[in-house]
């Protein structure tokens, strides 16, 4: 064995590797690099992001009278909200909600003049000093010709009951 200067030349050659696992290394090293810049944040900066609620649409409504339901967005937190809800806008046996742990929302359009209008609740985010409730707000496309139909669209979500005061933020959205 002969010990000596090892030249450019040679690093070159040594370090050259063939097939597929050089390639394989990088992408291993930079998914480690991402995963070091972005996933290991402190814990302050934790608590300043917004945790996200888990939310299912609420489709046990039979009864209710979209035609006499102003545009409003509304918060039920207990059966007496909920019960004097229905009563107003309601008929029939008003369905039964475990409010001692969830709540729902309800996003109401009032009339519009043709079903190409939609709403839906697309995100509830849980911050340190509110919750928001996103929307998106659905107009009709320019490019299609909707029926002259009166349309009621409204969206009812529950989830997890929490404490805090709702902010709703609404995107315009053009039907596709």
């Amino acid at each position: 064995m002969k010990i000596g200067r090892v030249s450019s030349l040679q690093v070159f050659k040594f370090t050259q590797i063939k097939g597929r696992y050089p390639i394989l290394c990088l992408l291993v090293f930079s998914l480690f690099c991402l995963y070091v810049v972005t996933g290991c944040s402190s814990t302050k900066e934790e608590e300043g992001k917004a945790m996200s609620i888990p939310f299912q649409k609420f489709t046990k409504i039979k009864g209710l009278h979209l035609e006499k339901i102003p545009a409003q967005k509304i918060i039920f937190r207990d059966q007496q909200s909920w019960d004097s809800f229905w009563a107003e806008y309601g008929e029939g046996t008003v369905a039964e909600i475990d409010f001692s742990n969830y709540m729902l929302i309800g996003v109401f359009l009032g009339k519009q003049a043709n079903p190409g209008y939609g709403v839906e609740i697309i995100g509830i985010n849980k911050s340190d000093s509110s919750i928001l409730v996103y929307i998106n707000n659905y107009l009709p496309n320019p490019e299609y010709d909707y029926p002259s139909v009166l349309a009621y669209p409204y969206d009812i979500v529950y989830f997890p009951k929490v404490e805090g005061e709702f902010e709703f933020i609404k995107y315009d959205k053009i039907r596709e």
